[in-house]
């Protein structure tokens, strides 16, 4: 029983390690995500400062609103506001250049 164990586990082991061998980007998936990921540094460029100070601060440094809010001297709901800004306005220039 025990030597079945073990094979066992070796076979999910392999099916494992194939599986994670299979789900690696491929070399052209990596150049586009690199491509992507310098397109949208540049489009955050675009923001306005408070804009892009509360977008960075908090998928960056995963700030709270609160935190955002106090550093920017704005409220909270104002930190929220330009944060969903700012990802809209992201989110419609990358779609706009993958047209």
């Amino acid at each position: 029983k025990r030597l079945s164990e073990i094979e066992s586990l070796e076979n999910d082991s392999i099916i494992q390690a194939h599986e994670t061998a299979n789900t690696k980007p491929s070399p052209e998936r990596i150049v586009t995500a690199k491509d992507d990921l310098a397109r949208l540094k540049q489009i955050i460029e675009e923001l306005p400062d408070k804009t892009r100070t509360a977008l960075r601060l908090k998928k960056l440094k995963n700030r709270k609103l609160k935190e955002i809010a106090t550093e920017l001297g704005i409220s909270t709901s104002r930190a929220h506001e330009l944060i969903v800004q700012g990802v809209e306005y992201c989110r419609g220039r990358m779609e706009e250049e993958t047209r």
